[in-house]
């Protein structure tokens, strides 16, 4: 699990290609799986572009369970 953990949490650039095709057969094999290395991927997008996410007082939050809840 360790390895699985660190093939998403590192920088696409620095897995191998035969790393690669071991996630996406992990990936393709677990929906949970493929939803965490999905967030994770946002996430770390949003944090190099400094975007950030629309906040709850907009509107336009996004939908639970991930964004504003009530």
């Amino acid at each position: 699990m360790r390895t699985v953990v660190g093939w998403i949490t590192h920088h696409p650039d620095t897995v191998t290609e035969e790393e690669t095709t071991q996630l996406k057969a992990i990936l393709d094999s677990c929906p949970e799986q493929d939803q965490t290395h999905q967030l994770v991927r946002a996430f770390a997008e949003m944090l190099a572009r400094r975007t950030g996410a629309p906040t709850c007082r907009t509107g336009s939050a996004p939908p639970a369970p991930y964004g504003c809840r009530g």
